[in-house]
């Protein structure tokens, strides 16, 4: 029995890291997706992923405070991305239910009159709701 136990704790331990590491790559995935939603103007992407108090701080747009109001800002057609590159993409966990991105992209678009810097410095915080990875807070930088 005693051994049995020491196989099931040495299986739980490996297991672990295993289910961290799914949590991190998927919450890598969703920020790619927003990424694609923005491109497409897709306010709905954006519902599904974000905290209903969610914060974006957006080169071009400022602060965006709550979903509706960043759904909107993401939906219309004032700001347009053509293209993006998003590199060195790293997940840290903080928390069980707070995991942290930061990375650097390059990107083509514009806010009405006003192109977007070609490359920035991004951090995207996720919380985990009622089982679902959603994010909380997001802000770019721009680079050199």
């Amino acid at each position: 029995m005693k051994a049995l136990h020491a196989v099931w704790m040495l299986a739980v331990l490996f297991a672990i890291p295993a289910f961290a590491e799914d949590a991190e790559n998927s919450v890598i995935a969703k920020e790619r997706s927003l990424w694609v939603a923005w491109t497409n103007h897709d306010g709905a992407a954006f519902q599904n992923a974000l905290t209903p108090d969610s914060v974006q701080v957006i080169t071009g747009l400022g602060e965006v405070k709550g979903r509706d109001a960043i759904v909107k800002a993401m939906s219309d057609g004032n700001c347009t991305l053509r293209s993006f590159d998003l590199k060195d993409m790293g997940a840290r966990r903080l928390s069980p239910d707070i995991i942290i991105l930061s990375y650097s992209a390059t990107q083509d678009g514009a806010c009405g009159q006003e192109r977007l810097p070609q490359s920035i410095r991004a951090t995207a915080i996720y919380v985990r709701r009622n089982g679902t990875w959603l994010e909380h807070f997001y802000q770019e930088t721009p680079t050199k």
